[in-house]
């Protein structure tokens, strides 16, 4: 029993404060006690009032099935009134016996049990009611002393419902309060535990971003140790170089296609009128997408006829005599430095895979695959920072809420039960 024996003990008073220390988890349980306490007679009264309001229930409805078979006596049957008479019985009848059969015994526990049965019932009432007012002059006419036993039913019935109405409002407030308080209750504790969770969570992740760190450090540690090696110092250097390689092939490559594209207008109206096999003006066309690749590869120098053939047929082409030698002196200087372009793509080239296969040492590939996992590992520790830093900020705004919602528990128990209730923040 512990401190619920203490605060419902038959001798406890709300007027007699009182100091209670509970953990989150049991406040609900307190409060729905508690709530059990103060409410068990009303409750108990209103189940009572469920069971009444069945019993008279069945009254009226036996009381409908009993009007529905009666008959007028012969010796006071009036023929001009018989079949309004009749209508309005069967209407009556039907109307008690449809609208509280629905009803059945009531088990009113709660205070939304209560208030259903109340609405329900005040609804029949009132729909009954109209039927009554509707249809009561002829039923009296015949049947007066029927209508007056089911009149009697429905007065019952009628003080039940306001019993029972006046029950519900003067409690209400006083009920929807704990159940609030309730309610609160359970948000606690599942902040509460949402919270420990994220708590134990973070820890964890703080852990692994420790880890992760170390792990950064090592991988640097490793990193700078294998630059300090003379492998990877010769490759290193080698490294400059083949940079410099490749600018100076670039440099050469846009030079020569630049070059070959002053004469791309004339060279794509020469090639779609001249004849040449498949694999020329394949060649041809490469040439003009990708002049100094196409260069490296065309062993056989298959572009030298076409630009000779080209220079021979540019008047045709171009039609303007001082373009047309212009234009010729451009494809004559480009034939004629064809050959040593090629040789010193080719050379650069060469000598670009030399220092590549040079610089392909052990040390070099190992600090490659150092930098990938330094790179891995820093994205990890990013996520893990970011993810920390989440959490972070949700236990945060937990703490407030928690804060919130125990300050008004706190506040209202003590206004409700004049009990001092201080909630654990563990």
């Amino acid at each position: 029993m512990g401190f619920l024996s203490k605060i419902f003990g038959s001798t406890a008073s709300k007027s007699e404060s009182k100091e209670l220390t509970l953990e989150s988890e049991e406040l609900e349980n307190w409060l729905n006690t508690r709530r059990k306490g103060e409410f068990e007679s009303i409750l108990r009264k209103g189940d009572e009032f469920g069971r009444e309001m069945a019993k008279v229930s069945k009254n009226l409805v036996d009381m409908g099935s009993e009007l529905a078979s009666a008959t007028i006596k012969e010796s006071k049957q009036i023929k001009e009134l018989n079949a309004n008479v009749q209508s309005a019985k069967s209407t009556m009848a039907k109307k008690l016996v449809t609208a509280f059969s629905s009803i059945e015994p009531w088990s009113l526990g709660t205070f939304d049990e209560m208030r259903t049965a109340q609405t329900e019932v005040s609804q029949i009432l009132k729909s009954v009611t109209g039927v009554i007012k509707a249809h009561g002059r002829y039923v009296t006419f015949f049947f007066k002393d029927d209508l007056r036993r089911i009149q009697l039913e429905l007065g019952k019935m009628e003080k039940l419902s306001a019993d029972m109405a006046k029950l519900i409002s003067e409690n209400k407030g006083s009920f929807d309060e704990i159940n609030d308080l309730i309610e609160d209750a359970k948000r606690y504790a599942n902040v509460k535990t949402s919270s420990r969770t994220e708590k134990t969570t973070l820890a964890e992740i703080n852990k692994s971003v420790t880890s992760s760190q170390r792990d950064l450090k090592d991988l640097l540690s490793k990193i700078n140790e294998l630059e300090q090696t003379t492998g990877f110092k010769a490759s290193s250097g080698n490294r400059i170089k083949i940079d410099g390689l490749e600018s100076d092939l670039s440099k050469l490559q846009s030079s020569f296609d630049t070059d070959l594209s002053r004469v791309n207008k004339p060279l794509r109206k020469y090639l779609y009128s001249a004849s040449l096999s498949k694999a020329q003006k394949t060649l041809a066309d490469n040439y003009l997408r990708s002049p100094a690749t196409t260069l490296l590869s065309d062993s056989d120098m298959v572009i030298l006829p076409i630009l000779n053939d080209l220079r021979e047929g540019l008047g045709k082409i171009l039609g303007n005599p001082k373009q047309t030698e212009k234009m010729g002196k451009h494809v004559e200087d480009l034939v004629s430095s064809l050959s040593d372009t090629k040789g010193q793509l080719l050379a650069l080239s060469k000598q670009i895979d030399v220092h590549r296969a040079i610089s392909s040492t052990d040390e070099m590939k190992k600090h490659g695959n150092l930098n990938e996992e330094n790179l891995r590992q820093k994205k990890i520790l990013e996520e893990q920072l970011n993810r920390a830093k989440q959490l972070a900020s949700k236990i945060e705004q937990d703490e407030t809420v928690l804060k919130d919602i125990s300050t008004r528990i706190e506040a209202k128990v003590d206004e409700l039960f004049s009990v001092r209730v201080d909630l654990h923040r563990s």
